[in-house]
């Protein structure tokens, strides 16, 4: 079995808020059945960036992302046109997220 972790698994890890249950969850996969998207390193990266080195976490989430590339280098998939394509016709039936309603309402 194979499994796509959200960046919200990577992150409650980082930030030292995974709860136990999902510790559990995760060890009892085996490392190769975990699989990221690129964009979950793209988000971890910006989350850095926002942070800043000398804000609480910054240090943190930068070490997450190097120990991201380092623990799953052989499994970080990128987002090919197809995979974008079934992204885009599975999201048509999904609700957006507060930040979407406000993207679009403001034209952005």
């Amino acid at each position: 079995m194979a499994y796509l972790l959200d960046t919200c698994v990577i992150s409650s890890f980082g930030n030292l808020t995974a709860t136990t249950a999902l510790a559990t969850w995760m060890s009892g996969i085996q490392p190769d059945e975990a699989y990221l998207s690129v964009l979950t390193l793209g988000e971890i990266r910006a989350e850095s960036s926002c942070i800043g080195p000398r804000m609480p976490g910054g240090r943190r989430t930068r070490t997450l992302a190097g120990w991201i590339e380092v623990h799953y280098a052989e499994r970080i998939l990128p987002v090919t046109a197809a995979v974008a394509d079934r992204w885009a016709d599975w999201s048509l039936n999904q609700p957006l997220p507060v930040s979407g309603r406000i993207d679009r309402r403001h034209g952005a």
